[in-house]
């Protein structure tokens, strides 16, 4: 488990709810503002994870990202962002940020993401000395959107990569970024055909987005929630192939990853096109192909 996170964050109600919350799952998070210095959060000794919001390529957060993978690149760090797209976001992605969190934060969300930054620092101490030995090689995960757990898919992908592929744990820290990606929009938009706009549009009578709540409506109805997911990773002599595809009505749009915009689906494409070698889709548009070589 974690032993010390770093929360920074400029909102002192978002600093009091994300800490009562880490507190109350027996994270030990110490949280503060903006008016320390960046050498001065770090002088005593370095988190195991940093929590920090970012507004902007000059804004201090992004400094923290900067700091923190230059001098200790191990370190998780996971952005909470404003809005669902960003320019940003690309430049975050390429200095190594482990995710991305859009405010108004659910706690599930939080917690799940920290679980998986749990795991992912296993990465730098699973590298397997028989990778080597091993020039092809294919898997297959597939689970109904009512089963769908990130977190168990992460474990079998990223013991998956490390320990018989040549990516490296900071390679695949931006790997997985796209491949996660990609599993959300084939949940969310494929399977269970929810708007982007939706995001921003309150449900009646509740603090929830319709988003939220047409979410939790469709992964309990079986015409939607029943629909498979499938990720399929092939490794040949360090290429990868990595396809991911849901059962979905697909989608027509296919100049979509290719712009900036403020769209959910339109982040999620423009992000793993950014991180891919890469991509195509299938004819329906519910089948996205991935492709990233990692030579020697």
């Amino acid at each position: 488990m974690l032993k010390k996170i770093l929360f920074v964050e400029k909102n002192c109600k978002s600093r009091e709810t994300i800490h009562k919350i880490l507190r109350g799952n027996d994270y030990d998070v110490f949280c503060t503002n903006r008016d320390n210095s960046i050498e001065s959060l770090f002088k005593d000794n370095m988190p195991d994870l940093v929590i920090t919001d970012i507004c902007g390529e000059r804004d201090s957060g992004f400094e923290i990202l900067r700091y923190v993978k230059e001098l200790h690149p191990p370190v998780p760090i996971i952005l909470i962002v404003q809005q669902h797209y960003d320019a940003t976001i690309l430049r975050a992605i390429e200095l190594g940020v482990f995710d991305l969190l859009v405010e108004p934060i659910r706690e599930d969300d939080l917690l799940q993401t920290i679980k998986r930054a749990e795991y992912t620092l296993q990465g730098y101490r699973l590298k397997s000395e028989f990778s080597n030995l091993v020039k092809n090689l294919s898997i297959k995960i597939a689970c109904a959107s009512n089963e769908f757990v990130l977190d168990d898919i992460q474990k079998v992908f990223q013991d998956t990569m490390l320990n018989y592929s040549k990516i490296t744990p900071d390679n695949f820290l931006t790997l997985w970024l796209g491949v996660e990606e990609a599993l959300t929009n084939a949940l969310e938009h494929g399977n269970l055909e929810l708007e982007s706009q939706w995001k921003d549009e309150l449900s009646t009578g509740n603090e929830f987005s319709k988003f939220e709540e047409m979410r939790k409506i469709r992964l309990t109805d079986a015409k939607y929630g029943a629909r498979q997911i499938a990720l399929e990773v092939q490794v040949e002599d360090g290429n990868l192939i990595i396809s991911v595809e849901d059962e979905g009505c697909g989608f027509n749009d296919r100049s979509i990853g290719h712009g900036l915009d403020h769209r959910v689906y339109g982040r999620g494409l423009a992000i793993i096109d950014n991180i891919m070698d890469s991509i195509e889709f299938n004819e329906k548009g519910n089948r996205i192909i991935m492709r990233k070589a990692f030579p020697e």
